[in-house]
């Protein structure tokens, strides 16, 4: 089997693996509810399928398609499948992030009131940001050797970092009250919750954006490095035809602007 044929049949398979998860989702749970009593817009049925599960199942969904895309855009960036949020320290530094929050509300709360709205949900999100982020520029700062990012050290500097950031939420959960511990630990299990229609619209084309680029362009990026007198020199080409080679780090003449070979 070639691999337009493989590729198409992992398609297959995947699509069907998640219609399979999402109408057992949806059909699953303590109350039993009837597909035709529900199309039929017969209650609770409707109100349970469309209104609560189905819901939850596609947020469910789309957070599984952002992960995914997020996974394969860092493999594509470093040219190694092991790379992930999770090996890279993303996601560490994401739940370092939010636990620093929670935290901070916990014990800070007390001192300042208005330092209570730390805990709540959209700046604990900001601060998980904040710290996927800082992660992600401390990996690739720290991944670079001679000037050039190498993607084995940026591997080691991630698991190295996100064993340090496992280490510090440790430590958190030690310092705030045992019912503050408990919030940390649901916060870093975390939930899918009840979304509305329009912020599930948004997630989805957002999600789907970004796993539609990773796909269409995402092993058309290569870089192969070959020696030569002059030194090393570096070429890089995209799935649109453009390409641009470096000389020892410097464009080589005429092709200083990447995409020139495109046009």
């Amino acid at each position: 089997m070639g691999p337009r044929p493989r590729l198409l049949l992992v398609l297959v398979l995947g699509a069907a693996a998640v219609v399979a998860a999402l109408a057992f989702s949806c059909l699953t749970g303590a109350q039993d509810v009837s597909l035709s009593a529900a199309l039929a817009a017969r209650e609770p049925d409707r109100s349970i399928l469309f209104g609560l599960r189905l819901p939850r199942a596609l947020l469910g969904a789309v957070v599984g398609l952002a992960l995914a895309a997020a996974g394969t855009a860092l493999q594509s960036l470093l040219r190694n499948p092991l790379a992930e949020p999770f090996v890279l320290g993303v996601s560490g530094g994401a739940a370092l992030g939010g636990a620093l929050a929670l935290v901070a509300a916990a014990l800070l709360g007390s001192v300042w009131a208005p330092l209570e709205a730390l805990g709540r949900g959209s700046p604990v999100t900001a601060f998980a940001v904040a710290g996927a982020a800082g992660a992600t520029v401390l990996v690739f700062a720290l991944g670079r050797i001679g000037g050039r990012l190498v993607p084995e050290a940026a591997l080691l500097v991630g698991i190295v970092f996100n064993a340090f950031a496992a280490a510090l939420i440790t430590i958190l959960k030690v310092l705030v009250p045992p019912e503050q511990a408990a919030r940390l630990l649901y916060w870093l299990m975390g939930t899918i919750g009840y979304e509305p229609p329009g912020t599930l619209a948004i997630a989805a084309a957002v999600a789907d954006s970004h796993a539609t680029s990773v796909i269409g362009g995402g092993d058309s990026v290569a870089a192969i490095k070959r020696s030569g007198r002059a030194g090393d020199i570096t070429h890089i080409s995209t799935g649109g035809g453009a390409s641009l080679e470096f000389l020892e780090g410097r464009p080589l003449p005429g092709l200083e602007a990447l995409g020139a070979a495109g046009k």
